[in-house]
Parts: structure tokens; C-alpha cells; sequence
């Protein structure tokens, strides 16, 4: 359950804590040129336009960017652009090591019009976990938007073969564009987990095993969000020995993913996971001159996976600041105790709570 104690002229900055990301601001924006150096994997086909025969040779070739740092709760626009005269025809971003597999990030990007326009695209990453993530761009480009239209890419395809590629430290570039590209139609079956199932409405129910459990979900939301889901978890029966070890949620241009790790011992046969992923639970209040305190407190599944919580204010530039913080983490809950600051022109102002990530089941998502 979420509880919010207490709350007064609350603030609404970067809250740099494990567990509680901030609001988000603009980090930085750097422009990259993909070039031969970096490619992937490429393909081609010849063909013949039907009605005046004319002979085209298209090809497809998929570029792999740079590391990019997006710092803890920020956000960075950098702008992409394909070789020559070349047009992109699909894209995503990747965590790039092994921690950054266990944190939430969001992307989307403008490649869809650039991709008939022609030029740069731009891409847009927000980081809701506190501690900084690795990311690469992948994209591929053609010469031929007809031979190789814009393709929108699956991310369930590719999740669970590459964080698992990552933590061995043999990440598959080809398998990755293969796979989340499809370039080839049984390319995307070809993978060594278990095929990642559609959200459900009224929760996905997994069984469940002594050892280690990988659930993995693909799910829908709004293009324009940057925000993860929260995800609530349940276990069948409520006390059976299952901790969280890992969270990983990429939301790309609003098709995500969320692969959740869980260690249990002693399990019964017949036990039972039910994740079910909603909306964030957001509660609005408003802020007053002066100094003010927060009190949160939220159920979390046993383990080390912590929920995410945001802060924020309307208008986003509110001259608030956060002066102390307290956390504290038990087993299932987390206790968060902030104090802040708001100046003459927080008058009328409003602050908002955000909460996503890995819940207990019967959190509060009201609101």
C-alpha cells in the first residue's frame, strides 16, 4: 500500500537517493553521425519496379552508436544521423552493461518522419532510476525506403538474450538486430528463454520454481510517456520464499518490456507469480511558501528491487528544492521521509507524486 503521512509545501527536484528518482531535467543533447566504422550487419536485395521495370539494388545496413551516460534522473536529447544520403528505417536503445540491465529507462524519437523525410532524427531518454545507466542507439539505414520501409520494433524480441548476453559479458550485436528488426521471420523465434507474453488486463500468472524465475512481459502505453508502469507482484501462496533480484524495464517509443528476476526456496509445487502492470500511482497536492515535509511509505516485494518514485511540480519551474532526505528499507517496505523548501512564487503551485516500478500487490493505484 502507499501511504503518504504527511505533506506539506513539498518540493520537486532531482532526489538523487536509491530507490526515489526526481524530476527529470534536460541533461545535455550531442549530435552523432553513424559511419561505416560502427556497422553491424547489413542486407540487399535487387528487384524490379512492377509497371516500368525499372532495376533497383536497396540494402539496409544497422549501425551500432555510442556509449551514452544518461545521468541518474535526467534526461538527454541527442540527435542521429545516417550515412550519406541514407534514410533510418528502424532504431532502439539498449541498456549497455549489466547494472544498467536492472534499471528503467525510457526512449522515443522522431525517426518514424525522418525516416520519409530524410535528415537527423532526434532521441529522447529518460533515466527514472537514481543511479546512472549505459545506452547505445542501435538503427539501421537504407537507400531504399520501399525495399525497407520503416519498421516498429518489438522489444519482447530481443530482452531477455540480450540482458542475458550482457550479464555473461557476451552481448550479440547481429542477434539483436536480427531479432528486434526482424529481418528475418524465424529469426525472432529463435530465442533461448521462454517466448515474453502480452500484459493482461487482470494480470499475467507465471508458475514458479525453487531457484531462479525470469518472468518477462511486453506491454503497451502511451507513445508520449516517459514514465515506466508500476508492476505489481503477487505470489501464490502470499508467504511462499521468492525475493526480487531484478527489474529491467526499456520502453521504446511506447512498446515495453519488463523482465523481473525472482529467487525462491522452499517452494511448494503448484506456487504461483501474478504480475499485473498499470499506470503509475500518481497523487497530486498542493505546494505553500515556506518549509514542508513528506512522509511516503510503500509495500514492496521482498528483495532488492526498489520502487521508483518521482517528484515534480506545475509549473516545472517552482522554486523548490529538497534540503534533507531520509530512506529507509526493510523487507517489504520503504520509508521515505523528505523535507524541503518552497519560495513566494510556489504560491498556488501544484507538486505531484509519481510512483512505478516493482509493487506489492495490493499497493493503492487509485488516483
Amino acid at each position: 500500500m502507499l501511504r503518504v503521512l504527511e505533506r506539506s509545501c513539498v518540493l520537486a527536484v532531482a532526489v538523487s537517493l536509491a530507490a526515489c528518482a526526481g524530476l527529470a531535467p534536460e541533461a545535455r543533447a550531442d549530435y552523432y553521425r553513424y559511419d561505416w566504422t560502427q556497422e553491424i550487419t547489413e542486407r540487399s536485395k535487387r528487384y524490379t519496379i512492377w509497371g516500368t521495370g525499372e532495376e533497383r539494388h536497396g540494402y539496409e545496413v544497422a549501425y551500432k552508436g555510442p556509449r551514452v551516460i544518461v545521468r541518474g534522473s535526467t534526461t538527454n536529447s541527442d540527435t542521429y544521423e545516417c550515412p550519406g544520403v541514407d534514410s533510418v528505417s528502424s532504431w532502439m536503445a539498449v541498456a549497455d552493461d549489466p547494472d544498467s540491465a536492472s534499471r528503467s529507462f525510457t526512449s522515443a524519437s522522431t525517426a518514424a518522419v525522418a525516416s520519409q523525410l530524410g535528415g537527423s532524427y532526434l532521441v529522447t531518454t529518460t533515466n527514472w532510476s537514481a543511479d546512472d545507466i549505459n545506452i547505445r542507439v542501435v538503427s539501421s539505414c537504407t537507400n531504399d525506403w520501399i525495399a525497407y520501409p520503416y519498421f516498429t520494433k518489438s522489444l519482447v524480441e530481443y530482452l531477455e538474450d540480450w540482458v542475458a548476453g550482457l550479464l555473461q559479458g557476451t552481448p550479440d550485436w547481429v542477434a539483436l538486430v536480427v531479432k528486434s528488426f526482424a529481418w528475418f521471420s524465424s529469426a525472432s523465434r529463435a530465442s533461448s528463454g521462454e517466448a515474453p507474453v502480452q500484459a493482461e488486463r487482470a494480470g499475467n500468472v507465471f508458475r514458479l520454481r525453487d531457484g531462479t524465475n525470469r518472468l518477462a512481459l511486453s506491454f503497451r502505453q502511451s507513445r508520449h510517456s516517459r514514465r515506466p508502469p508500476a508492476i505489481y507482484l503477487a505470489t501464490n501462496p502470499s508467504a511462499a520464499d521468492c525475493r526480487a533480484r531484478r527489474l529491467h524495464v526499456p520502453v521504446i517509443d511506447g512498446s515495453g518490456a519488463a523482465l523481473i528476476e525472482l529467487r525462491c526456496h522452499g517452494l511448494k509445487r503448484g506456487a504461483t507469480a501474478r504480475v499485473t502492470i498499470r499506470k503509475g500511482i500518481r497523487r497530486t497536492f498542493p505546494l505553500h511558501e515556506g518549509k514542508g515535509t513528506m512522509h511516503i511509505r510503500l509495500d514492496k516485494p521482498p528483495g532488492t528491487v526498489e520502487p521508483l518514485v518521482h517528484l515534480s511540480t506545475r509549473p516545472s519551474n517552482a522554486p523548490c528544492r529538497t534540503v534533507r532526505h531520509r530512506l529507509r528499507l526493510t523487507r517489504t517496505t520503504m520509508d521515505l521521509r523528505l523535507a524541503g523548501r518552497c519560495g513566494r512564487a510556489a504560491r498556488d503551485a501544484v507538486g505531484a507524486l509519481y510512483v512505478g516500478g516493482l509493487l506489492a500487490a495490493g499497493s493503492d493505484a487509485s488516483g
